[in-house]
Formats: C-alpha cells, structure tokens, sequence
C-alpha cells in the first residue's frame, strides 16, 4: 500500500504541469458551473451582499436603502427603519462548442439568506445572515506516459489522471449596527466560517497490469472572525434633494482550524489513511472603500475598490507548491429608475 501511494502521488506531481479544464461526459450537477480556480485553496470568495448591489456589479458598501436588506457593510444597519430581508438562488445555464464537439451545462441552488431587524429605528439595528464564502467545483483531467523502464522494463506505460472538488466554506454571521448622529453610523458582525471541501484524484493505467486507484481528501474547516464598518451619509451638496453616501469594510484576518482525512479506493474497497490533525491557516484581512452618489432620486452611480493580501496565504492541504497574488478589485456601476407618477402605469410604479 505504501508503494502504491507513493506511485500514485508521483503521477499526480509529474502531470501538475499539463492541467486543463475538462467538462466533457455528463458531470454531476456540483461540478457543472464550476472554474478550474477554484481548484485552489479554499475556492474562489463569494460576494453577494444585496440584490441592488448584485445587479450594479458591487459588493454595496455604500449603497444603503431603507427597503431593501444589505450586507455589505455593518454600519449600513445603524439606520433601520423596517424589518427586512433577502435570499437568492442561483439558475446557470452555458453552451460551448467548437470545430468536434459541443456541450451545454446548467446548474441551480440555494445562495445567501439574510434578515435585518430595527432594534431602535434609525439608530440601532440586528443582522442575520448565512452565505457562502467560497465555492469550490471543478473537475481537471491530464493524460501523460512513463517511459520504458520507468514502471515496466520493456515498455511505456500510458495513464489518465481525474481530478474533481466540491464544497467550500459558509458563513454564519449575526452583527450590530448603529447611528451616532445622523450622519454617521459604525458596526461590527462577528461571525463563524465553517465547511467542507472534498477533494478526489483518480488515476487509470492503459494496461491490465496496474489496478486504477482513487485517492479522497476531505478537508473540514471552522473558524471565527469579524468584520467592522462604517458609513458617511451627505444630503443636499449640489441641489436639494441629492445624497453621498461613503462607506468603509475592514475584515479581521481569519483563522481557520483544518481537520485532514484521507481515503483510497483500490479495487472496491476504501482505506482511510493517516491525516493532519487541527492545523491552522489564515485568511488574509480584506476592506472594501466605496461611494455612492444620487443626483436625484432616479440616478445613482456607485464606485469601490478592494484590496486583500493573498500573497501571505498558505494552504495546508496543497500538496505542491502554490504562490498567490493579492487581489486588488475595482468596480463601478449605475442605476436608472424610471420616474413614476399618479397615472404612471403598473410596471413603470414596479
């Protein structure tokens, strides 16, 4: 068995080099709408925070509105005004094709659900949320050959390795927000990060005399961390009925705790092998600067930026070496609502 995992681990470092995206074969549903990036790490960061936000390609750190729930920022609850909420769920749907073949995926779930609740209206406010933290799908394939005398002495031995993942981390966050004048509001939401990433890499072997072989590391994380914020609110700058609105996140870096459990499938039966017991990995800290302004009540612009420092991540479970960079996001987006009145008919008052 100790040859054997050392022979497996051996082909999987060797064809690293040639990894490529494969959707071919009819996947199961949490592989489809996956990225090959999330191959690494914990899985690539969810964002979503706020429905008006999704749709203006934000994160929404400035955007706060007294009808609909945003989570983007903690100092956003310091002004509530009604209890509110929001959930999404996710429909995926893409078609590829080329010259020899071509291939369509769909794929739906359940993203993020959120509730705010106006302790005291327009000063203090409770938020509940769950959603996701990173997503991890993808599935890579690489075919490769040993050379003659690397495995049989007389001939070269060609082999396929599959490499699949699924899960990733969720976040259960409960926060305050509050208004200490009317201009100016802070907050903080501590929360715990907690998940399951299963990873599989299989190898099959073009000759009957090596058995194909199944390898499973299932990674289970949990964690506690915070986030704080605060918002600036302006009215009446240029005319009298427009508003800017600044907002500022700071995330605290996150320790994860990770748990390790291997598996091999060889023939039909699985074998746990031995694992890494509580080690410890650090989310870097990430914040989010924002503005928002409305000219009037119809128009509204909206420009962030974040920035998290990647470079300094490790991951526990890789097994080869893998340098991040940090990421730097700039966005900005605008949103036009159609002016309604009395005899405005009933889509343009939706």
């Amino acid at each position: 068995m100790k040859k054997l995992t050392f022979l497996v681990l051996l082909l999987n470092l060797s064809s690293l080099a040639s990894v490529a995206q494969d959707y071919s074969g009819n996947l199961p549903d949490r592989w489809k709408s996956g990225s090959i990036y999330s191959y690494f790490g914990i899985g690539i960061p969810s964002s979503f925070f706020s429905s008006q936000a999704s749709g203006m390609g934000l994160e929404g750190v400035a955007l706060y509105n007294s009808l609909w729930s945003n989570g983007a920022n903690p100092a956003l609850w310091g002004f509530p005004v009604y209890t509110n909420g929001v959930g999404n769920i996710y429909v995926d749907h893409f078609a590829v094709d080329d010259e020899n073949d071509a291939a369509k995926f769909n794929n739906s779930g359940i993203g993020s659900m959120q509730v705010m609740f106006p302790i005291e209206r327009n000063r203090l406010g409770l938020h509940v949320g769950l959603q996701p933290y990173t997503r991890v799908a993808y599935r890579v394939s690489t075919t490769a050959s040993k050379e003659q005398g690397a495995l049989l002495p007389n001939e070269s031995v060609d082999y396929a390795t599959v490499q699949y993942g699924y899960g990733g981390l969720n976040q259960l966050e409960m926060g305050l927000g509050l208004s200490i004048s009317k201009n100016i509001s802070i907050g903080i939401a501590p929360n715990l990060s907690f998940g399951v990433i299963n990873r599989f890499n299989q190898v099959a072997f073009d000759t009957l005399i090596f058995e194909n072989v199944e390898f499973r590391n299932r990674e289970i994380y949990q964690g506690f961390s915070a986030r704080t914020g605060i918002y600036l609110n302006f009215t009446g700058l240029l005319n009298t009925t427009d508003n800017l609105g600044i907002g500022f996140t700071y995330d605290l870096p996150r320790n994860l705790t990770s748990r390790e459990r291997l598996y091999t499938t060889y023939v039909t039966d699985e074998v746990e092998l031995s694992g890494s017991e509580n080690q410890t990995i650090e989310i870097p800290s990430k914040w989010v600067a924002g503005i928002a302004y409305r000219p009037s009540r119809y128009v509204l612009v909206s420009t962030e930026m974040a920035k998290q420092e990647w470079s300094s991540f490790k991951d526990t479970g890789a097994i080869e070496e893998v340098t991040y960079k940090d990421q730097s996001t700039y966005r900005f987006g605008m949103e036009i609502s159609p002016k309604a009145t009395i005899n405005s008919s009933y889509l343009k008052n939706l």
